[in-house]
C-alpha cells in the first residue's frame, strides 16, 4: 500500500514537472512570437532604432543620388529619409525583396535600391560620416521638422540660435525662403531629437571629404554563411505563422494528454462513497497487508 501510494505521489510529481516544462515552453513561444512579428523588418522607419546585428556586409554609395528610404514601398520624393553621401556605406541588413535592401547608417535604419550601391567584401574602417556638423544661426532659433516642408510641418523641437546639429545628409523639399533653394538637412540635436531644418537658416555646415578607402566588389552578400538568419527573419507572415503553430500545438496535445488521467482519476474520486474509511482503520489494513506478505 506504501509503494502505491509512492508511485501515485512520484507519477504526479512527474507529472506537475511535464506540465510546468509545456507551459514555460508556450510562454516562450508566445515571446518567440511577438518578437517574430515585431521584427525590424515589419516596422515603420524609426529615426533611433538599432539593430541587434553588428556583424554585416557593408555597400558603397558610389555616386551621389544614392537615397535611404524610409520604407520599400516607393521611391518617391516623399518617402526619401536623406541623401546617403557619395563614396561611403551603409550596412547590409537583409535582403529585403527584388528592389530594396534593408540598411543600417550610422544609428538608423532605412532602405537603400539594391541598383544604387556596391556591397563590398572588406568592413570599411570608416564606413560612416563622422564629425559632419552644421549650425542654426537664425536669431530667436528655427523648427527642427519631421518632413522638409514647411507647409504644415510636424514640428519635433525648436533649435535655438547658434546650437550645432550633426549631420546625415541632405533631401530636397520645399523652398522655404524664396531664393534660398529646396534643400534641407536631416540632423540630430545634441539632446538627441532628429528631424530636418531647412538648409537657408543654417551655416558652418562642415567639410565633407570623399572616402578613399580602397575595396572590392562583393556579388553575393547574402551568402550561405550568413543568409540562414536574415531569411528567417524575412520569410512570409504565412510561413511564421504556420511555423508557430506546429510548434505550438504538440505543447497543447502535451498538456491535453497530462491532464487527462487527472481528470479521469478526478471524476472517479468524486464518485466513491462518501463514507471513507478513517486513518486508523487505514493504519489497521496496512498492518494486516504488510504480515501478509
Amino acid at each position: 500500500m506504501k509503494n502505491t501510494f509512492s508511485k501515485h505521489n512520484s507519477t504526479s510529481r512527474t507529472r506537475f514537472f511535464i506540465l510546468a516544462v509545456a507551459i514555460l515552453s508556450i510562454i516562450a513561444t508566445i515571446f518567440g512570437t511577438f518578437s517574430l512579428l515585431h521584427h525590424p523588418v515589419y516596422a515603420t522607419f524609426q529615426p533611433r532604432l538599432t539593430p541587434s546585428l553588428t556583424s554585416y556586409v557593408y555597400a558603397r554609395a558610389e555616386t551621389s543620388g544614392v537615397y535611404l528610404y524610409k520604407s520599400a514601398q516607393s521611391t518617391e520624393q516623399s518617402n526619401i529619409l536623406f541623401e546617403i553621401p557619395e563614396s561611403y556605406f551603409v550596412g547590409l541588413l537583409s535582403d529585403y525583396n527584388n528592389l530594396f535592401y534593408k540598411v543600417m547608417y550610422q544609428d538608423l535604419t532605412g532602405f537603400v535600391l539594391k541598383s544604387s550601391v556596391t556591397p563590398v567584401k572588406e568592413t570599411p574602417e570608416t564606413p560612416y560620416l563622422e564629425g559632419v556638423t552644421f549650425r542654426v544661426y537664425t536669431p530667436g532659433g528655427t523648427e527642427m521638422v519631421a518632413n522638409p516642408t514647411s507647409k504644415s510641418p510636424t514640428v519635433i523641437t525648436t533649435v535655438e540660435q547658434n546650437t550645432i546639429i550633426k549631420y546625415y545628409g541632405k533631401s530636397i523639399g520645399q523652398e522655404n525662403i524664396s531664393g534660398r533653394g529646396s534643400t534641407w538637412y536631416f540632423g540630430t540635436t545634441p539632446t538627441g531629437e532628429s528631424g530636418y531644418i531647412y538648409k537657408g537658416l543654417t551655416d558652418q555646415l562642415s567639410h565633407i571629404p570623399l572616402n578613399t578607402e580602397q575595396t572590392t566588389p562583393l556579388s553575393t552578400p547574402f551568402g550561405e554563411s550568413n543568409d540562414y538568419l536574415y531569411n528567417l527573419v524575412n520569410i512570409s507572415l504565412l510561413s511564421k505563422i504556420l511555423i508557430i503553430l506546429f510548434t505550438t500545438l504538440p505543447v497543447l496535445l502535451l498538456i491535453y494528454l497530462l491532464l487527462k488521467p487527472y481528470k479521469i482519476e478526478k471524476s472517479l474520486t468524486s464518485h466513491t462513497p462518501k463514507n471513507k474509511l478513517n486513518s486508523k482503520t487505514i493504519r489497521q489494513i496496512e498492518d494486516i497487508t504488510d504480515h501478509t506478505i
